[in-house]
């Protein structure tokens, strides 16, 4: 049965009679959790201290096909360092920010295949082999931090107070580093693909980032194709979510005017509502294969080439700068 172990420790300070600042660590242990295993696999050898698979080496049950029964041997951590800073309403303004580094590390991000972490493999890379990683939903740096200002032009009485009382602005800023991902060669020979091995690809170089260039967004060169032949094929070594994806930084503004129509019974509110104020491009994963397929002959002499879209980044996380307004009546 999953379990999961938590522990905490937090310090506040209050700076002033109106501020205060936090500062804590948590961390989470959880134990059993569940995985995919790829079972019925070809027997495989130890070559060059590598794992090696024959295209001649039968499955250990040959009448059947794919077999990806679930174990609970999983375990996963997370550390976090949290700070905060919080200001209370005062003279008009209130505001909070907060900013957290952590690591999140586990096994396996992916429950029995699922699509809830598209960055992470849904299997085992083979048999019951584990891959310790960074955990598909692991970011390391949040930032948050928003505020509230009343503009302080409320005391007026008559027609004036009417047009400069009740504005407000308020906003919320975020920014975040990007989640793992888990490269793959897209080149696994048809007597080890279809879900009998995991595909990874072989690590030869540190990655090299151009975060800048959503074209080539890191360089695939760092990696290479496991060797591989129509007779005997190698399962690669790179490790599991080795790549980081494109942080995330958006800031909304809403600006609000609020009129007493009726006393102070009735009132209106007008709204104007800025997403993505200043109009970042937050970019999404970049392709993961790294790869052209071979053909027979490309395989049998041993010939890879890149993709031409490889760490190609073709859409967005969030929308560009939005505008709306609104208008209505509280009573």
């Amino acid at each position: 049965q999953p379990a999961v172990y938590k522990y905490s420790l937090d310090i506040q300070k209050a700076i002033g009679a109106a501020s205060s600042f936090e500062i804590g660590f948590a961390g989470t242990r959880a134990t059993h959790l569940y995985r995919v295993l790829l079972t019925n696999v070809r027997d495989a050898e130890s070559i060059n201290a590598r794992i090696g698979i024959r295209s001649t080496a039968p499955l250990i049950h040959p009448g059947f096909g794919r077999v990806r029964p679930k174990q609970s041997d999983v375990t996963s951590d997370y550390f976090g360092l949290r700070m905060s800073f919080n200001q209370r309403m005062t003279h008009g303004l209130l505001f909070r920010t907060s900013y957290t580094w952590s690591k999140a590390l586990d096994e396996s991000s992916n429950f029995a295949g699922s699509l809830d972490f598209g960055n992470n493999p849904g299997n085992s890379r083979y048999k019951e082999l584990k891959d310790p990683g960074p955990a598909a939903f692991d970011v390391r740096h949040a930032l948050t931090a928003n505020f509230t200002y009343d503009f302080p032009f409320g005391n007026f009485g008559g027609a004036k107070g009417k047009i400069l009382g009740g504005w407000q602005l308020s906003g919320i800023l975020t920014a975040q580093g990007g989640t793992p991902m888990t490269l793959a060669t897209g080149t696994l020979p048809a007597y080890l693909a279809n879900g009998f091995v995991g595909d990874f690809a072989d690590q030869v170089a540190p990655v090299k980032y151009d975060s800048r260039n959503p074209d080539r967004y890191f360089d695939p060169t760092s990696f290479v194709n496991p060797p591989n032949s129509p007779t005997l094929s190698f399962i690669g070594n790179a490790g599991r979510n080795t790549v980081i994806g494109p942080g995330l930084a958006t800031m909304n503004i809403v600006f609000n005017k609020r009129t007493a129509l009726v006393g102070e019974r009735v009132h209106l509110q007008f709204r104007t509502e800025l997403h993505n104020l200043l109009n970042h491009p937050n970019f999404g994963q970049p392709n993961a294969t790294l790869f052209n397929s071979q053909t027979p002959a490309d395989l049998a002499a041993g010939i890879t080439t890149y993709r031409a879209d490889a760490a190609r980044i073709v859409d967005t996380d969030t929308a560009s700068r939005q505008l709306q307004f609104g208008l209505k009546v509280e009573f």
